[in-house]
């Protein structure tokens, strides 16, 4: 992760997103959001950040629909980790954006 400074505003963290894919029974994609910086910087609250995923992130077209589309949001010390059915189509884009 990067921080992209721009003259007399404030400095805006950037993300890095990695898909996995994992092959199993049912195949899961994965997508991590290291957060190291912002962190260690104290500009961000790890559990506030995944607390605005849960309740912000739409599966077919409905918020709060995660556990039924066995959408999973996860949280280690610095990454927060979405992982959802290959099937259902969940794209990096709707963490993005």
């Amino acid at each position: 992760m990067s921080l992209t400074v721009f003259p007399n505003l404030i400095a805006i963290p950037s993300f890095s997103f990695q898909a996995k894919s994992k092959s199993a029974k049912k195949s899961t994609v994965k997508f991590v959001v290291d957060c190291t910086a912002p962190v260690d910087d104290k500009v961000l609250d790890i559990a506030s950040f995944e607390k605005y995923l849960n309740e912000r992130i739409k599966v077919e077209g409905k918020t709060g629909n995660l556990s039924q589309c066995n959408v999973v949001i996860s949280r280690d010390r610095t990454k927060i980790t979405v992982a959802s059915p290959q099937d259902l189509g969940f794209s990096k884009r709707q963490l993005k954006y």
